[in-house]
């Protein structure tokens, strides 16, 4: 389980956002991936817009 998917869970979602906003970025915002993690992460990191300025 990742660091996102348990503060999912543990009903923290700035922490969450945070967590998936970084694996976005890190995949960049998942443009070459086929992983349903990272279009998982990507989606939860909300506006790419605004997650990629931030």
């Amino acid at each position: 389980m990742s660091a996102g998917m348990a503060a999912e869970e543990d009903k923290k979602p700035e922490e969450a956002r945070a967590f998936y906003t970084a694996a976005a970025r890190q995949t960049d915002f998942g443009k070459t991936s086929q992983r349903t993690d990272v279009a998982h992460a990507v989606k939860m990191a909300g506006n790419t817009e605004t997650a990629r300025n931030n």
